[in-house]
């Protein structure tokens, strides 16, 4: 697949599920299961994962995404689209439970960052992430992405979370518990660094994007709060192959597409430059 077909096939599949979030969110009463890892799912997760999959599944790929029974062999084929239909369901259900435009019922507007919740989708081609792209529901930018160059990202729609510091923390509301509860030994150090301008942001995929895709000379974002899926970091997989950004499990290896769908390890950790290397020792305890 090239990227003009990619870059097409994203684009119809961000085009059915904005609008069919719309619709979905406007006619049915928001109704929430939690799933064994704790984490929530709704109605609308996989009504989403349903239509994006089907698009993808007309173009010829095999898909895997968090909301289906996935099989291991697409996985082993390496040939394959990676689908996450919400990504930050948090976001997603306090938006939707409290939306203030009855032609939008899937967004408040007075609701800041640390609650965006986007739609993500990566094209996996002989083991490695090749395409990707997020959508984020909240703000309506889009970004494509190649991983064979910075130079063919396309942004549209308006960058609202467009940060310039330096040296960057990404973190989440779950973050913040984690730590006080001293769980989170990582984010507790980061914490306390008085160097880091610290950005709230709801989800680890655009997360995971932000900390590659904001112009800082170090950037970072880890992830402790729950167990994560290939389908929660692939995009900001293909961007780390143009970024030079590290994207590491629980245990400090970098991910692979074609041995798990869930990432070994407590933990996701992206970081770019040199300012945190630190973390990749941090992480490679783990396996003692």
């Amino acid at each position: 697949m090239d990227r003009t077909t990619a870059y097409k096939l994203f684009e119809s599949m961000i085009e059915a599920v904005s609008s069919e979030i719309i619709v979905f969110t406007g006619k049915h009463r928001l109704e929430l299961k939690q799933k064994r890892d704790k984490t929530f799912v709704t109605e609308c997760d996989k009504r989403l994962d349903m239509v994006s999959g089907n698009i993808a599944k007309k173009s010829g790929l095999a898909v895997v995404s968090e909301e289906r029974e996935n099989d291991i062999n697409i996985l082993k084929s390496g040939n394959y689209i990676i689908i996450d239909a919400i990504d930050g369901t948090i976001g997603y259900i306090k938006h939707a439970s409290s939306a203030d435009n009855v032609k939008n019922p899937r967004v408040n507007s007075k609701l800041g960052s640390e609650y965006d919740y986007c739609f993500l989708a990566a094209i996996i081609l002989k083991g490695k992430p090749r395409f990707g792209c997020c959508y984020n529901y909240v703000t309506g930018e889009k970004i494509l992405m190649d991983s064979s160059g910075a130079q063919h990202t396309l942004r549209s729609g308006k960058n609202l979370r467009l940060f310039k510091s330096p040296y960057a923390h990404y973190f989440e509301n779950r973050t913040l518990d984690d730590v006080k509860t001293r769980k989170d030994l990582i984010n507790k150090k980061l914490f306390e660094d008085s160097s880091l301008s610290r950005y709230n942001i709801c989800d680890i995929g655009f997360r995971a994007l932000l900390a590659q895709l904001n112009p800082h000379k170090s950037a970072i974002t880890v992830h402790f709060s729950q167990p994560n899926g290939l389908w929660d970091i692939a995009p900001a997989c293909v961007a780390a192959k143009f970024t030079g950004a590290k994207v590491l499990d629980g245990f400090g290896e970098e991910i692979k597409f074609t041995e798990y769908f869930l990432i070994p390890g407590w933990g996701l950790t992206v970081h770019t430059g040199d300012k945190f290397s630190w973390i990749e020792k941090e992480l490679k305890k783990n396996k003692k």
